[in-house]
């Protein structure tokens, strides 16, 4: 009877009020509900059902309610197009999130509430990244997987702030990076070291504070260094004191050019008033000019002059060569610096009649008719009245005559006897 009585309660509430009341009290309906149920010790039970059997619902009406048993269980509603979770994310038709309730994150396979203070930017499986994305054209949510940021996930370790890779650091990064990164057309700040893989242009100039500087260390390519057009000063070395090395270390052989362009260049090395000491091929430079030696192979003498035209006006201090002749000038008046010839040998002159001569020789390669010849005699072949002449008497020979001027006969001490030949 009690059951019959809450039916014709129902009816005629229904009948009435277009409403309907559910309750064991007979109480009347909410005035804002169309369905209103009342119990302490009951609930509603909505349908139940599997995904696949909540899929194969025929039109579902949008807003349509159900509860599903399994695939993270829960309750779902229909909203048009897509059946959601009650509680869920809410997604628009544009592929673009619109809100997000609260930071979530991915296991691999499902979406939960984050942890405060993990890190979750790399996911926890191998496939995927814990990062969310908006698919284009259905505006689905789903996990994305690492090939969908290749440079994020499979090119970079270590934190935000310290990152090796091909990766995009333009602020703060302190790792390394072998990828043109940044565009420093305007002001930016980037620390640690950084290699240019690539080429890089600078429009404002590069200022580097610390750490050492490479440029162009490990490749062949050529570095330009205000090559151009442009105007502006080159400066190498601050106020501080410095070791600049331009072409040290390795093993392979360095070709050094300066000044080599097609125009007419003034290359300064020094301080006038400071008193620079400028080294050639010294560990360490003892003069204002200082050339180290040569050595014994062809190309390396350690000072040639090319041959070319002598100045018009002699200029005091010019040394020349016309390829004949060295020149040094000395105030307005230009010297022929003698090229000489010179060779030892000991001669041991025989016993010679009085107002006689003796005749010995000294091999001297280069030495040319009517070339001009030095003789130095030693001390222990000097004899009175009598005197050494020399010249040469054929291609590569001086001759060298002992005169006996005395009245008896002589026989000078032997001794090295050296010839000198004078060219020009």
């Amino acid at each position: 009877m009690r059951i019959l009585a809450i039916l014709i309660c129902v009816i005629i509430s229904t009948s009435l009020n277009a409403q309907v009341a559910i309750n064991s009290d007979g109480a009347m309906p909410n005035s804002s509900a169309m369905l209103d149920v009342v119990s302490t010790s009951r609930g509603f039970l909505a349908p139940r059902m599997t995904q696949n059997q909540r899929n194969l619902i025929a039109t579902p009406a949008q807003g349509l309610l159900i509860y599903q048993t399994d695939n993270t269980p829960g309750f779902y509603y229909f909203n048009g197009s897509s059946w959601l979770s009650v509680g869920g994310l809410q997604v628009e038709t544009d592929p673009i999130v619109s809100a997000i309730n609260g930071l979530v994150k991915s296991n691999g396979s499902t979406i939960s509430s984050a942890t405060a203070g993990v890190d979750y930017s790399r996911g926890t499986s191998s496939l995927t990244t814990g990062i969310l994305r908006s698919e284009t054209g259905t505006g689905n949510l789903s996990i994305a997987l690492a090939g969908d940021f290749p440079i994020l996930n499979q090119n970079t370790t270590g934190t935000a702030s310290n990152v090796t890779g091909v990766v995009a650091i333009a602020n703060g990064g302190t790792g390394s990076s072998v990828q043109n990164f940044v565009d420093l057309s305007t002001n930016q700040t980037v620390n640690g070291q950084k290699t240019w893989s690539s080429l890089g242009t600078f429009n404002l100039g590069i200022n580097v504070l610390g750490g050492i500087v490479n440029l162009n260390s490990n490749s062949n390519f050529v570095t330009n260094i205000n090559t151009g057009t442009s105007t502006g000063a080159v400066n190498i070395g601050g106020t501080g004191v410095q070791t600049i090395n331009k072409a040290a270390g390795g093993t392979g052989a360095k070709i050094v050019n300066i000044g080599t362009g097609a125009v007419a260049n003034t290359i300064l090395i020094g301080n006038t008033t400071a008193g620079t000491k400028t080294g050639v091929n010294v560990a360490t430079s003892t003069a204002q000019l200082h050339i180290g030696q040569g050595r014994n192979t062809a190309g390396n003498a350690p000072l040639k002059l090319t041959a070319g035209t002598n100045l018009t006006t002699p200029e005091t201090g010019a040394v020349e060569f016309d390829g004949t002749n060295y020149y040094a000038t000395s105030g307005t008046t230009r010297y022929t610096l003698a090229k000489t010839l010179t060779a030892t040998r000991s001669l041991n002159f025989p016993n010679t009649a009085t107002n006689l001569s003796s005749d010995l020789t000294i091999p001297l390669a280069g030495a040319q008719l009517g070339d001009v010849v030095l003789l130095g005699v030693p001390s222990t072949a000097v004899s009175s009245n009598s005197c050494y002449t020399a010249w040469v008497s054929a291609t590569n020979t001086v001759t060298v005559r002992f005169n006996n001027y005395s009245s008896g006969n002589l026989n000078p001490g032997s001794g090295t006897f050296r010839a000198t030949v004078v060219r020009y």
